[in-house]
């Protein structure tokens, strides 16, 4: 859901529900290695499971933002992307734990 109005925003994040939803939506359901992690709110969620993503013809992803390169990832590997629409920085971030085995924004949040 996009939401622009500021005020409803902050009414809807007021709401208890709706923020355990968002905080349990903010984890990972896809591995980095591409491999589904089962979680309670995939039950719960209402939209199109695995199966039925992987059965569009050309899924695209629109996703930006360093804290976004782990996630990209694991949905490329899974099978469930064939495109991808991300910014500079995040494909740079993507390229570096693809070569490297680290993610410098994933290490830094880690000591804080």
């Amino acid at each position: 859901m996009i939401v622009t109005d500021a005020a409803v925003r902050d009414g809807l994040l007021r709401d208890p529900h709706i923020r355990k939803t968002l905080e349990v939506a903010r984890s990972a359901d896809i591995s980095l290695e591409g491999q589904v992690v089962p979680l309670e709110l995939n039950e719960r969620i209402v939209g199109l499971d695995f199966r039925e993503i992987k059965m569009i013809p050309l899924p695209v992803e629109v996703s930006w933002g360093v804290q976004k390169a782990l996630a990209n990832i694991g949905a490329a590997r899974s099978g469930l992307v064939n495109v991808l629409i991300t910014d500079e920085d995040t494909a740079h971030e993507m390229l570096s734990v693809m070569e490297n085995g680290i993610s410098p924004t994933r290490d830094a949040a880690r000591t804080t």
